[in-house]
């Protein structure tokens, strides 16, 4: 029987966060076992020297994320989903391990064909674009079992989304503005690596000091990736308050009892 995490809140999330990794907890175990049950006997299942420890990031971050957020989604009704490139640039200084990590956020469509060309129309023909005149972000997919030399496709779920990024036509500055929601040149802001030749399908992610929209190899991973996720800041205060409230109750009989036991000298009934 599947377990309710409609409360759950990311760890750093119950200190006011809502930016978090994805560890080995009981939301994480749940994900990574669905994640290890459909792709077993592949690489794209963790192996032994891969899993985590009680408590510790989910790390090897590759294009199985994708699964993973489907499957976290799946568990959370969609309120705690990977951190799109806009959602990294607004939320910089609050990235966890920063400094030490990359972490996968979407896929990049460029428009001539290239690298990942099966994957690149797989991805197109889910979004119905046959020629797309410049970049596109895709996020919301998943992938499952095929018989290729990736042993997997790509596959639509009910979040898949996609926009086109001008910003990914040249390797350059960026930034993220609020008040568009949209990511901008800046001489001020982060800098974001593509392909000159603006081919193929790539994984975008983040590394230390940007984005990076030029990596082919989509299975390749090593233990400095993480699943970074972000929870919907409705469902997260709306969740935070009542722990607040449950908090506040179990200090005010623990008090309580401590008055009785000042009076009375015994320790009151539980």
């Amino acid at each position: 029987m599947t377990a309710d995490f409609s409360g759950y809140i990311l760890p750093r999330g119950r200190t006011l966060a809502v930016v978090d990794n994805l560890i080995y907890d009981e939301l994480g175990k749940e994900a990574l076992e669905k994640l290890n049950s459909k792709f077993k006997g592949t690489q794209l299942a963790y192996s032994p020297n891969e899993m985590p420890q009680e408590g510790q990031p989910l790390r090897f971050s590759n294009i199985r994320s994708l699964f993973l957020e489907q499957a976290v989604g799946e568990l959370t009704n969609n309120k705690i989903t990977l951190l799109s490139p806009e959602q990294i640039l607004a939320n910089w200084n609050n990235i966890p391990e920063r400094d030490e990590t990359y972490a996968d956020s979407s896929l990049a469509i460029y428009p001539n064909e290239g690298p990942n060309e099966t994957h690149r129309k797989r991805a197109l023909g889910i979004i119905n674009i046959s020629n797309p005149a410049a970049p596109i972000i895709v996020s919301g997919l998943t992938i499952a079992i095929a018989d290729n030399e990736d042993v997997f496709t790509l596959e639509p779920t009910n979040h898949t989304a996609y926009k086109e990024a001008p910003w990914l036509e040249k390797t350059q500055m960026i930034t993220y503005n609020p008040k568009t929601g949209e990511i901008e040149p800046s001489e001020d802001g982060i800098m974001v690596q593509v392909p000159n030749d603006q081919s193929g399908l790539r994984r975008l992610f983040r590394v230390r000091d940007g984005l990076d929209a030029r990596y082919v190899r989509l299975l390749n991973a090593d233990e400095d990736g993480r699943v970074q996720v972000i929870q919907d800041p409705k469902d997260h205060q709306k969740n935070l308050e009542l722990i607040l409230k449950r908090e506040a109750s179990e200090m005010q009989a623990r008090l309580m009892g401590a008055l009785e036991y000042l009076k009375t000298g015994s320790i009151p009934n539980k």
